[in-house]
């Protein structure tokens, strides 16, 4: 029985099974072939990466700004703190199993949001579910509609990863603490990772300016490993 071979790579574009005795010609990919599905598999799980990263930023980031930070756009002078985010993320199943996130504090301008950012981005190019958002964007959406948001609430619970940006500036609104308290109170009890970036220390929350209770900031400092970012105020520096 001759067997008809591909005319580019020589490979049997058929091979011989036998079946009750019967031998027959099924069709066979060649290594041709296998290179093109290969090549349409790739396309189609990058295609699958894209529109899910899109669905991903769609559903949970408050501000489509946010998706812009990366770390390959980090200055070279922030290469030791890029390589600790870097670290965190490498290793996030595990600070997920455990409820571990990061708590960026420091002054104005220093990049605080940027490298949450970036965390976050990571996050997402892994497949998992962000909810991002400043403090006062994500009060707003929790109290969307002059009600509860029950969308908002089981994005809370539920995503694996929740930045909350520039905490600490909405003091002096009862309300909006109120809200932010119940959305911290929410993402502890849902053992789930928070990223938060504010200007004032832990200790600052409650011991000083008095911004959060006691009992909320020894939430984030349950949930979060302080992490002091320093240097000049880029805003003012370009």
């Amino acid at each position: 029985m001759v067997i008809e071979k591909c005319a580019v790579c020589g490979e049997d574009l058929f091979r011989e099974v036998t079946i009750f005795d019967k031998t027959q010609l099924l069709r066979r990919a060649c290594a041709c072939r296998r290179a093109e599905l290969e090549k349409e598999e790739k396309e189609t799980e990058a295609w699958k990466r894209h529109n899910r990263s899109r669905d991903i930023i769609d559903k949970g980031y408050l501000n489509k700004g946010y998706a812009q930070y990366t770390f390959a756009s980090a200055d070279e002078k922030d290469s030791k703190i890029v390589k600790d985010l870097k670290q965190y993320c490498d290793n996030w199943d595990k600070a997920k199993a455990v409820n571990r996130g990061v708590y960026f504090f420091g002054n104005y301008g220093t990049g605080k949001t940027f490298y949450a950012s970036c965390i976050a981005n990571e996050i997402r190019n892994k497949g998992e579910y962000v909810l991002i958002g400043s403090a006062a964007e994500l009060v707003r959406y929790f109290t969307r509609d002059y009600g509860r948001n029950e969308e908002a609430e089981d994005q809370v619970r539920r995503y694996p990863l929740m930045v909350i940006d520039d905490i600490g500036v909405e003091r002096g609104n009862e309300n909006t603490l109120s809200v932010m308290n119940e959305i911290i109170d929410m993402r502890y009890m849902a053992k789930k990772p928070l990223i938060v970036t504010s200007n004032f220390g832990l200790e600052e929350l409650y011991k000083g300016s008095g911004i959060y209770g006691e009992r909320i900031a020894s939430r984030l400092e349950a949930m979060c490993v302080p992490y002091k970012v320093t240097g000049k105020d880029r805003r003012k520096n370009g």
